[in-house]
């Protein structure tokens, strides 16, 4: 077997046994919150939100694109490049907890909420505990130790889950999850300098950070306009309709967020080390195809049952005061699918060194977002801001695929069979669930798991009809090793 068809069955391999690995784990994050949308109230995780906004834009300026750049970084010198990057982010790190700390009253004060200064540095510990652990975790990767890196990133949800719901039980309001998160990252950087103990040299090497932040300046770049599509929403809401509104808006998003922020991450970050090594474009192209496929059968599934019972979900799973998010999450669930595919394509272009492609799709979006904000003079309430962010991922989305199929040759055909693999299935299956649950005579509860259990019955024997011209396949569990390994061809 060639080495080049070995890296990419090693990146399949990767990338399926850390989504999967980590699904069980990842599940303990939207059940916490969950929980926590009983104990808590909306103006709590409006609150939250907005310590989010500063928290990410100073995240992007404090790794500087340093840890992407040494993940993708090819040359001899790894230990000292290793050293400068962690000096580097560390030194990152404490400018950035100065600067939260300086900006915190000014927060407060344009917001209209005088709890956020106070709650933002606290929140800060948390820039210095990601600073500590960047580093360490590039090389666990570049070393594909995923059975480490799996373990370290289940300990984090765990810990922190676990942690804020007991502080909410005991009424500690906004501080719950600010503490929580703090314990939570705590206790995985514990973990991983027990079992990863590297530790950095003590050398720095000017030439060596600027080799990395030479290639990080696109990654900078792609970095602030994601962070404006990820975090205008939420600016707009706070400054324009409060913290309670906001919270209407947030915890839908962050459940819409949860798929592609832990499942198709991973996926990712197991992929991205074998596409910056190979340079055929026809085994990249291999590559992308398949993934496309793993994450239209694993990731879009989810938000299509969402899109058509978002009903029934918000109000089994949140409760009645959280009537307000149905219509959102709806929206969002088209917002999901779309970012998915635009997340993954822009990651190929990073891990290709190609980031500069995914800035021009992005400024677009951008565009199209402000010219919204403008029409809308303030007064547009959180589901009309759903709807504007859905059609800019769009608008996004459709720029995006020009590039990216010009630029790998890419054949058109496979690319969207790829993505409807999975997705056609998962509408047809979802809108028959929703049809066939309304017509049942009992509880909103039982509606739910009702419709539930049928979806995923659907979805399983439409997708297997479909891809394997078998019906039933997908309903032994002595066949799902196999058919993730499908995307394993030998």
């Amino acid at each position: 077997m060639s080495t080049t068809k070995q890296n990419i069955n090693k990146s399949i391999a990767n990338a399926s046994w850390v989504s999967l690995s980590l699904i069980f784990a990842r599940l303990l994050n939207p059940i916490s919150t969950a929980i926590l949308a009983h104990l808590l109230n909306s103006t709590v995780f409006g609150i939250i939100s907005i310590i989010q906004i500063f928290l990410i834009v100073i995240d992007i300026f404090r790794d500087m694109g340093i840890g992407k750049s040494l993940l993708a970084y090819q040359g001899k010198d790894i230990e000292k490049v290793s050293s400068t990057s962690f000096f580097a982010i560390l030194t990152g790190g404490i400018v950035s907890v100065s600067v939260l700390w300086f900006v915190s009253p000014f927060a407060a004060s344009f917001f209209n909420e005088s709890v956020l200064e106070v709650v933002m540095k606290v929140s800060a510990v948390r820039l210095l505990l990601f600073s500590l652990q960047a580093v360490p975790e590039v090389l666990i990767q570049r070393q594909g130790r995923w059975v480490l890196y799996s373990i370290l990133n289940t300990i984090l949800p765990v810990t922190t889950s676990v942690s804020t719901i007991i502080l909410a039980f005991c009424n500690f309001g906004v501080w719950s999850i600010v503490i929580g998160s703090i314990v939570g990252s705590s206790i995985k950087l514990i973990f991983l300098f027990i079992l990863f103990p590297w530790k950095p040299k003590l050398y720095f090497s000017y030439k060596l950070l600027k080799e990395l932040s030479g290639y990080g300046k696109w990654i900078i770049g792609h970095s602030l306009l994601t962070f404006f599509l990820d975090t205008a929403d939420n600016t707009y809401l706070a400054k324009f309709q409060g913290a309670a509104n906001l919270g209407y808006y947030s915890l839908p998003y962050s459940w819409i967020t949860y798929p592609n922020r832990y499942i198709l991450y991973s996926i990712n970050r197991t992929t991205f080390p074998t596409l910056g090594k190979i340079k055929e474009k026809e085994a990249q192209k291999e590559i992308i195809i398949r993934i496309m496929g793993l994450i239209s059968f694993i990731i879009f599934p989810i938000y299509t049952y969402l899109l058509f019972n978002a009903h029934y979900f918000v109000l089994t799973i949140f409760g009645q005061k959280w009537i307000k998010s149905i219509e959102i999450l709806r929206w969002l669930s088209v917002y999901g699918i779309i970012r998915g595919i635009n997340e993954f394509t822009n990651n190929v272009f990073i891990s290709t060194k190609k980031a500069k492609f995914g800035i021009i799709p992005q400024v677009i979006s951008i565009v199209f977002i402000i010219s919204g904000f403008i029409l809308s003079w303030g007064q547009w309430d959180a589901t009309a801001i759903a709807m504007l962010f859905t059609s800019a991922m769009a608008v996004r989305l459709s720029a995006t695929i020009v590039i990216f199929i010009r630029y790998y040759s890419m054949n058109m055909l496979k690319f969207f069979s790829a993505i409807l693999s999975g997705l056609l299935p998962a509408l047809m299956a979802a809108f028959f669930s929703f049809v066939i649950t309304g017509f049942m005579p009992v509880n909103l509860y039982f509606k739910f798991m009702a419709s539930a259990f049928i979806y995923l019955f659907l979805f399983l024997f439409l997708y297997s009809t479909i891809k394997y011209k078998n019906p039933f396949k997908l309903y032994f569990p002595s066949t799902w090793k196999a058919i993730i390994g499908q995307y394993l061809k030998k």
